[in-house]
């Protein structure tokens, strides 16, 4: 007689399985495994081909710093990776990709508020997303306040030591969310209930923020936060057998995701939007990284806010978490208008992002930076989606199409860090993880 399967009694299995096997008393116990000869090897061989001399990113980095968090409650994300500190790049981990943990070593390096220019400050290393704050004749605008209502209360509390008051005060004059992923909007109350925001302050969003937020959110919500778990390892332990990196930033802070309803949802493909006297020239771009979602020009300052259009690293297309696929084809649309728009007419001397430090046009850099940035961002998005579909036209099956590609990507791409994959390894990766 078959006993019938069900899930308990599959669950008793494999449990039973691991018991026989494993070299631990239990999972609650697992401390992970040393590196097998075959992950020394790739890991090795990896290693040999990445550009190891160019450590500009780690320059861009440090540079601006106001503050560092120290013991201060912003701080609790990073103390959390503290096994990196007595660590450097060139000392990587056996268990670890060598690519991973660079980039963690730079994510790491992050830890503080930091100024883009005079005007233009961000929080970074407090959360997997960076809080960007700009002055107005009044006071401060929020862009972005991270993921936990406690680690953009305690990022605000740390700005407001470092921010000059304004008129005898650090009132918050309105708050913009990028678009509708949690890590930009998450923390909202904690800003909100600071004590500092003013009455009737507006917050900004841009087209269908509220809608696709519900999609991700609430919709798929359960099953994406699920899967979240698995791609980004939030359950693993904090070391060289467990997680050092989560590619956008370290990883993300504890605590309570919350929203204050947006007051405005641009509605228009372009709009300049003016906080209390400082004009945002707000456009739409919807569809690549999220389905909703504004980019900024602030001309008061010269800046340029990306959004998460560029970071330093290549996003994914199709997210395992279970996100709407991203277009790849609007995706470097998007960068070549906006490096056409305001890089290459030399309207910006800075560009800063929702994640990784920005990156400037001035005395300390070539003049060129900006737009070398711009432009292999742009074709890293460009390249996927152009060599993808030309396989696939030639006939190249699903399975296949990454593998090929990545015996495609351009030495130009290869030798750039911050056009290199870090969202585990699928066909839209430009390193195997």
């Amino acid at each position: 007689m078959l006993r019938a399967l069900t899930p308990s009694t599959i669950a008793i299995a494999v449990m039973a399985s691991f018991a026989a096997n494993a070299d631990y008393a239990g999972l609650e116990d697992y401390q992970g495994k040393p590196a097998s000869s075959h992950t020394l090897e790739a890991n090795q061989a990896l290693a040999s081909t990445l550009p190891w001399q160019d450590t500009s990113a780690f320059d861009r980095t440090k540079r601006g710093l106001i503050a560092e968090f120290g013991t201060h409650a912003a701080g609790e994300l990073k103390n959390r990776f503290e096994f990196m500190a007595e660590l450097s790049v060139d000392e990587i981990p056996p268990t670890v990709n060598p690519s991973i943990w660079r980039q963690g070593m730079l994510n790491y390096a992050a830890g503080g508020l930091y100024e883009v220019t005079d005007g233009v400050y961000q929080i970074r290393g407090a959360d997997l997303s960076n809080m960007t704050i700009y002055r107005t004749d009044n006071g401060y605008v929020i862009h972005d306040p991270l993921l936990s209502k406690e680690a953009a209360a305690a990022s605000w509390d740390f700005a407001k030591q470092h921010l000059p008051k304004i008129n005898g005060e650090h009132k918050i004059t309105g708050m913009i969310y990028s678009h509708m992923h949690a890590d930009h909007f998450g923390g909202s109350r904690g800003v909100y209930e600071s004590g500092d925001f003013s009455e009737g302050a507006p917050i900004y969003a841009p087209k269908d923020f509220i809608k696709e937020l519900a999609d991700e959110n609430v919709i798929a919500g359960t099953a994406m936060g699920r899967r979240a778990n698995y791609q980004y390892g939030t359950t693993l332990d904090n070391d060289e057998k467990g997680i050092v990196d989560n590619a956008l930033g370290l990883g993300t802070s504890r605590g309570e995701v919350t929203l204050v309803a947006p007051t405005t949802e641009i509605q228009e493909r372009e709009k300049v939007i003016t906080i209390d006297g400082l004009d945002f020239h707000a456009i739409n771009m919807p569809g690549a990284e999220a389905p909703a979602e504004i980019v900024l020009y602030v001309p008061q300052y010269r800046s340029l806010n990306t959004a998460e259009l560029t970071y330093d690293g290549m996003h994914n297309i199709y997210t395992f978490r279970g996100a709407k696929v991203r277009d790849a084809l609007v995706w470097t649309k998007y960068l070549t208008e906006l490096k056409m728009r305001y890089v290459d007419t030399g309207l910006v001397d800075n560009i800063h992002a929702a994640h990784s430090a920005p990156v400037w046009n001035d005395a300390n850099t070539p003049q060129n930076e900006i737009a070398d940035y711009m432009t292999l961002q742009r074709d890293n998005y460009g390249f996927i989606h152009n060599q993808a579909m030309r396989l696939a036209n030639h006939g190249v099956t699903i399975h296949d199409v990454g593998r090929e590609i990545e015996n495609l990507v351009p030495d130009s791409q290869k030798q750039t860090w911050h056009t290199n994959g870090y969202h585990a390894h699928t066909a839209i990766t430009l390193v195997p993880l």
